[in-house]
């Protein structure tokens, strides 16, 4: 099974632990799965998005930017567009705790990729941070994890959030808007 059908929860077994033992719960069903999702990587944190930029021809300056700037990152690359065409399914960022409650990250990036870019995909965003693991087998296979509070462990009911794209709006319209669905996924 891979990320593109199956997600679980993890977190620490002794959040006090000098060097935490990590616990990893029950693979449960992507609320993507069977869509053919596409994945953006990004570091991020409940505010920002962290990405690097070039500085010259070697060299490369980490930088945060707000979810608009990260939208528009992401509308202008052509990898991902590439990506976008071939595959059907929604947009998974594969960026730590940009849904974090309290957070903006994931909000303010979505909104904006879907009023004023062309990209019209749902966007899941996760709630804590992101593990993602890849091995091969037979084929490849990767799975992803978000970390919950251990208090909370295996039992925890919402993983992802979900910005779901307007439908039948065109992007960059300046009628009015409606504010952005978001949904809490398992």
């Amino acid at each position: 099974m891979s990320s593109d059908h199956v997600h679980y929860a993890f977190w620490k077994e002794d959040p006090a632990a000098k060097k935490p033992k990590w616990v990893f719960g029950r693979r449960r069903p992507a609320p993507w799965a069977d869509t053919d999702p596409v994945y953006a990587h990004a570091h991020a944190d409940a505010r920002t998005f962290h990405v690097s930029i070039k500085t010259g021809r070697w060299g490369s300056k980490p930088v945060q930017i707000d979810g608009a700037t990260y939208a528009e990152l992401l509308a202008a690359n052509k990898h991902l567009a590439q990506a976008l065409d071939t595959r059907p399914g929604p947009l998974v960022l594969l960026s730590c705790s940009p849904a974090r409650p309290g957070g903006s990250a994931a909000a303010s990036m979505s909104g904006h990729l879907h009023s004023r870019t062309n990209i019209d995909r749902d966007v899941y965003a996760a709630k804590g941070d992101v593990m993602t693991q890849t091995w091969r087998s037979r084929e490849e296979v990767s799975s992803v994890g978000v970390e919950v509070d251990s208090s909370v462990g295996d039992a925890a009911d919402s993983l992802w959030e979900v910005h779901r794209a307007p439908r039948d709006t065109p992007a960059g319209s300046d009628d009015q808007l409606p504010p952005p669905t978001v949904r809490n996924e398992l």
